[in-house]
């Protein structure tokens, strides 16, 4: 009798393992399933935020060319306003003016 209340013991603990077992790997595969959603969530993010930070450059980068651009623009009107400045002056020394 105790020989069989054993068995029927050791047969109710192996049913409970192997359901533990079962219901491991099924949460197991459950959680995988969201790690790899994350995952692809994540990056979709970094790529549209890499998206983002591209535009912005290329914002900033225009920006700083356009200003560049209206500097040497300034300077050569500045050198054309000096040349013009020195040949008048040169020209009322002298008296032709």
């Amino acid at each position: 009798m105790a020989k069989e209340k054993t068995i029927v013991t050791l047969a109710r603990i192996d049913e409970r393992v192997r359901a533990l077992v079962e219901a491991n790997t099924k949460d197991h595969k459950d959680f995988i399933a969201q790690v790899k959603d994350l995952c692809k969530h994540v990056n979709e993010e970094h790529e549209k935020y890499n998206t983002r930070l591209e535009k912005i450059e290329a914002i900033q980068l225009g920006e700083k060319n356009r200003y560049i651009g209206r500097l040497q623009l300034f300077k050569c009107l500045s050198a054309g306003l000096g040349i013009v400045l020195a040949v008048v002056t040169i020209l009322k020394v002298i008296g032709v003016l």
